[in-house]
């Protein structure tokens, strides 16, 4: 994923990229990462097409990806 990036041995979180899959935990060399209970659980997707649109809307992809289906 592109939630963590490494800079001068130090790493980055991006939150906005978090999907909270835990891979930056299980792949910590020194058990530095954990992750946090969210306050608020997003509600979860009817479908799987409504889980797609869901996240390509929150990366900002959903107008781009429409007009590919469109053409």
């Amino acid at each position: 994923m592109k939630a963590i990036e490494m800079k001068d041995d130090v790493a980055l979180v991006h939150p906005e990229e978090c999907i909270g899959c835990g891979l930056c935990v299980t792949g910590c060399p020194v058990d530095a990462i954990e992750l946090l209970e969210r306050k608020q659980l997003p509600p979860i997707p009817a479908t799987i097409k409504e889980m797609g649109a869901q996240v390509l809307l929150e990366k900002g992809r959903l107008e781009a990806f429409m007009k590919v289906m469109q053409s």
